[in-house]
């Protein structure tokens, strides 16, 4: 669909992204299915397009940017670890949360729109 309207690229966000999601949809009824993650989905869309994408989704190290370019991707859009750089403003417990190793959780507590965050008291209620 986005290529046959002229896009000039495809931003491709696995499952594995931290907070807010881009989406078609917003179906609680697809909480349950857990999506596609990164790798796989990138080759998914590339058997469909030959348009650049770009890979969003759990990419915070040289490592993962390595293996989402190795899988087709163009390019890499790392967002949550950004949130630990000085220009962030970030609070300081935020940012220890994050370079912690707490579990994540997808709640609709938040905002009422599925999303990823740290498991705490807080997602649990929902």
């Amino acid at each position: 669909m986005a290529a046959a309207a002229g896009a000039d690229v495809l931003v491709v966000q696995g499952s594995e992204a931290g907070g807010h999601r881009g989406s078609f949809r917003d179906d609680p009824a697809d909480d349950l299915a857990g999506g596609i993650g990164l790798l796989s989905l990138l080759q998914l869309v590339r058997s469909r397009t030959a348009l650049p994408l770009v890979a969003a989704g759990g990419i915070s190290t040289g490592a993962a940017m390595a293996a989402v370019l190795a899988a087709g991707a163009s390019a890499a859009q790392p967002g949550t670890a950004f949130l630990r750089c000085p220009e962030a403003g970030t609070a300081q417990v935020h940012r220890e949360a994050i370079a912690g190793h707490g579990q994540t959780a997808m709640s609709r507590a938040f905002s009422g729109r599925l999303a990823r965050g740290i498991r705490n008291q807080f997602p649990r209620g929902s």
